[in-house]
């Protein structure tokens, strides 16, 4: 119950971002959040802590106190991240870290800044269904320490009138009914059987296809959606 409170009330973003996590135990590793700074910005944030169980949560509600804390200052994105990552490190769980996607986007022009930290790629696709995808720059959360803001890097994109994917390894390692591992390609063949693209309707059909058995899942099945288009508004 205090976990669930973490995450945000999707429903009033499911305009353009809709989101899912599936615990695979009591307690999730992953985490995801969405913070309005006003009707058009909003920064979001899709993460994944090593190893299983309390201290997982632990490391993850700090990192995420922390995050929304940031967040709602309205700090540059690159300087949130250079914190997060700096307060991790002392917190000091050992040999712990964080895998994550942090965010900040504006749904009036499409434009986003992304900062990738030891996570899975990114997943872009347009229209026609042409996928590209956006790997890590940098190392997870919390096990370097970062001198300066200067080592955090960022990416500027425009995603109007594409669509936004993001997950955790839950996804790409969970398995099919055929016992089969999903995997990248797994993903990009769900997407492109879908026929009405919005962020509800893939987070679904991904999350349908691995959570069939509770007792089948060995990982946490968490992802984000994000798509922006002229009708966002």
């Amino acid at each position: 119950e205090v976990q669930k409170r973490l995450f945000p009330e999707i429903k009033k973003f499911e305009k353009f971002v809709y989101a899912k996590n599936i615990p695979a135990r009591d307690v999730s590793g992953d985490y995801y959040d969405i913070i309005e700074i006003n009707e058009n910005e909003f920064y979001f944030t899709l993460a994944d802590v090593s190893g299983k169980g309390v201290r997982s949560g632990m490391l993850m509600a700090k990192a995420s106190s922390v995050f929304r804390t940031l967040a709602n200052l309205s700090l540059p994105l690159e300087k949130i991240v250079y914190i997060v990552n700096n307060e991790i490190v002392e917190a000091k769980f050992k040999g712990m870290f964080i895998t994550a996607v942090f965010g900040k986007m504006n749904v009036l022009n499409g434009e986003i800044e992304i900062i990738n930290a030891g996570h899975e790629s990114i997943m872009l696709f347009d229209e026609s269904k042409n996928f590209e995808f956006i790997k890590s720059d940098l190392p997870p959360i919390g096990i370097i320490k970062y001198p300066t803001e200067k080592m955090v890097k960022k990416r500027n994109l425009n995603i109007k009138d594409k669509t936004f994917v993001v997950y955790t390894d839950g996804v790409t390692e969970g398995y099919l009914k055929n016992g089969k591992e999903l995997g990248v390609e797994g993903v990009k063949k769900i997407i492109s059987n879908i026929n009405e693209i919005n962020p509800k309707n893939i987070i679904n059909n991904i999350v349908d296809n691995l959570n069939f058995d509770q007792v089948k899942l060995r990982d946490d099945i968490t992802c984000l959606c994000i798509k922006i288009n002229n009708s966002n508004h």
